[in-house]
């Protein structure tokens, strides 16, 4: 099996590119390979927190879709309030 690789993998230069479903998928695949190939069990956290997060982003949790959503409750609130004050 070879080892899974990203685009660009092996550059210990941090990426300022967005976070995406495929960069997550990635992560996953390297992680999981690490851990069934060297028996690196100290990374199952990280595992854990990217199935975590690919959940989160398939769901459209996304930290700025939850902001937009906060948000607009805040929004909703304010104009109720506003139209029982009338």
């Amino acid at each position: 099996m070879p080892t899974p690789r990203a685009d660009g993998a092996g550059s210990s230069k941090p990426t300022d590119a967005p976070i995406t479903e495929a960069r997550i998928r990635q992560a996953l695949v390297t992680v999981a390979y690490i851990i069934s190939t060297y028996g690196e069990v100290e990374y199952s956290p990280l595992l854990e927190r990217l199935e975590r997060e690919l959940e989160r982003y398939r769901e459209g949790r996304d930290p700025v879709s939850r902001a937009r959503a906060i948000l607009k409750a805040y929004e909703a609130t304010f104009e109720n309030e506003d139209a029982a004050a009338r």
